[in-house]
């Protein structure tokens, strides 16, 4: 099984890694580099959380105060699961600062965010026992079917 992450990382707004932790390996050297051409790509957007595309990698941000939180899947990664993962690792984050999301209150907690991260996340694979789940489709029968279900049972209630 593959990582599901090629990388994860909390930035300041003028691009300042406060963490920042690449599973990739052919992402590991340019990571720095990567992180600023998304943080610029970011900047223009006025959503809180997106998605973008980039390298063939899907990219879930997430704004959380004056930080960004990136979560870099793999090639070809779901982006539901992406989102759960922004999700989990925004309420970590937001745990450990107690809802103060500044540069300073990451610094300061710094070891207690990065074990707070590391039970989300461990070398590139999200750390959950329940994995999400994509709706299913009903055909037009089926919805027909539950349709008239519902009028009988209206009716002889």
């Amino acid at each position: 099984m593959e990582p599901q992450l090629a990388a994860l990382a909390l930035v300041d707004a003028s691009g300042a890694p406060i963490y920042a932790q690449a599973y990739d390996p052919g992402l590991r050297e340019a990571l720095p580099a990567y992180l600023q051409g998304l943080l610029g790509a970011v900047v223009r957007q006025l959503t809180t959380v997106s998605q973008l595309y980039n390298d063939s990698r899907p990219v879930i941000y997430k704004r959380l105060g004056g930080l960004v939180l990136f979560v870099v899947g793999a090639p070809g990664e779901n982006e539901l699961l992406l989102c759960d993962i922004v999700a989990a690792v925004g309420e970590a984050i937001g745990t450990v600062v107690d809802g103060v999301y500044t540069p300073e209150v990451c610094r300061d907690n710094y070891a207690r965010l990065c074990v707070a991260l590391s039970q989300v996340v461990d070398s590139g694979y999200y750390l959950s026992e329940t994995q999400p789940e994509l709706p299913v489709e009903k055909g037009f029968v089926q919805t027909a079917v539950e349709g008239l279900r519902f009028v009988v049972s209206t009716i002889t209630n």
